[in-house]
């Protein structure tokens, strides 16, 4: 009898948890869908943790992953941010596969190494969607699982991770397309680690945090010899996070850190201040997320939370910079004539140019135009008079006839009346 009334009681106290965690996330939903500037998106429909995400065209793929009963997927589903809406249109992977990395290069999305069934990979596939077909590339040299991923100098760099038996990797590989084949770089790591993250911002890429007995704080910065120099270290240490970029600004999500739980804080480096500052967080802890910008906003994916129960999730979440320290610049006002990188880059679809005119004097005639590496006009996206303050401008990877132009290495230039400035931005197709 004894026995019977404490399983009942058991029961009692396993619904009265499951129902204060039902209760939680209801609140959340019912509470505007807004917490600290992280919006409430709809919903993957998978579950999934260690995915991968990126941004091709107007659209976000998040790829692969496991769930929380053992599955590995090779899916790929389809986000539309500015419809909210997903579908699962493009076709599945070759190879089921999870903590792998993935970039966007030449209008196609690679995925390379991860986990299977069958342990650490060194398989790469490319996916064209124009084609909606996955195909088989040259593999890479080593087994990686837990890698980072990122282009520099118009190839393809992966980094770090760990091989079948768990050994770390200092080393990097290369993909050059011209050739279709790897090329392996020893010793390129100051510390060797695995669930790093890494992105291309101009002509350099960072690579941050990652694991190596614990979370690292580390920033690096590789030019296109792989030579690195240290760049301002996160706040905190933290692996297995997700990282994004808007213009010179990299965002860092989530992720494990020095406590060994996962993490609902994000923190931001605006390249040309140089200082890490902490951002509004998550609305929940997670970490084996995913994360991608588009459209000027950054969205994180995914992952594995504590609450409840250390499962997958299917939340997506959606950071739009308006506040906290974007705020604080756009509130000083423009104190110089300040021409942004754009952003994405590089870019399939639509990019985003940012600039600021000074109050030296109350109008400029502006003009802000594409050219080519010949110097030719592609495109004139401004051309009026425009008081001082900060101004954004979309381009459609379109010339003035209306056509897509190629892909290539582009120059934007923006004259002021006396002032100029230009920089560079890629196109893919």
């Amino acid at each position: 009898m004894n026995k019977t009334l404490r399983k009942c009681a058991h029961q009692e106290h396993l619904r009265a948890k499951i129902a204060l965690v039902i209760l939680a996330f209801a609140a959340l939903a019912l509470s505007s869908t807004v917490y600290g500037g992280w919006k409430i998106r709809a919903p993957m429909p998978t579950p999934r943790t260690e995915l991968c995400a990126v941004t091709l065209g107007d659209y976000i793929y998040v790829i692969g992953g496991r769930g929380d009963r053992g599955q590995i997927f090779a899916t790929v589903e389809r986000y539309d941010p500015v419809a909210d809406r997903w579908d699962t249109l493009a076709a599945r992977m070759q190879k089921e596969r999870f903590s792998a990395a993935a970039v966007v290069f030449g209008g196609k999305i690679y995925v390379m190494g991860g986990r299977s069934r069958e342990g650490t990979l060194k398989d790469v596939e490319a996916y064209d969607p124009q084609a909606d077909r996955w195909e088989e590339i040259q593999h890479m040299r080593g087994e990686r699982e837990g890698l980072a991923a990122a282009l520099l100098d118009s190839q393809i760099v992966v980094l770090g991770g760990a091989d079948d038996h768990g050994n770390l990797y200092r080393s990097a590989e290369r993909f050059n397309p011209d050739n279709n084949e790897w090329d392996e770089f020893e010793n390129v790591l100051t510390t060797p680690r695995a669930a790093l993250m890494a992105l291309s911002i101009d002509d350099y890429m960072y690579l941050l945090g990652g694991f190596f007995g614990g979370p690292l704080a580390i920033v690096e910065r590789y030019d296109r010899d792989l030579q690195s120099a240290f760049v301002q270290s996160l706040t905190q240490p933290r692996g297995n996070a997700a990282v994004a970029a808007l213009g010179d600004t990299i965002f860092i999500i989530g992720g494990v850190g020095r406590h060994a739980t996962p993490m609902s804080d994000a923190e931001m480096l605006i390249l040309s201040e140089g200082v890490w500052k902490k951002t509004e967080a998550m609305s929940v802890p997670r970490d084996g997320l995913a994360a991608a910008s588009a459209f000027g906003k950054v969205y994180a994916f995914g992952g594995r939370s504590i609450m409840p129960h250390n499962r997958a999730l299917d939340l997506v979440e959606e950071y739009t910079p308006t506040s906290t320290a974007v705020k604080q610049r756009e509130s000083q006002g423009p104190v110089d004539f300040r021409l942004e990188q754009n952003y994405p880059n590089p870019f399939n679809g639509q990019t985003n140019i940012v600039y600021d005119l000074p109050p030296a004097r109350e109008w400029y005639q502006v003009r802000l135009r594409i050219v080519n590496a010949k110097g030719e006009i592609v495109q004139s996206l401004v051309d009026d008079s425009q008081g001082s303050g900060s101004y954004a401008v979309t381009w459609d990877g379109r010339d003035e006839g209306g056509r897509d132009a190629a892909s290539g290495i582009y120059f934007y230039v923006l004259q002021a009346d006396n002032l100029t400035a230009s920089r560079k931005l890629t196109l893919i197709r």
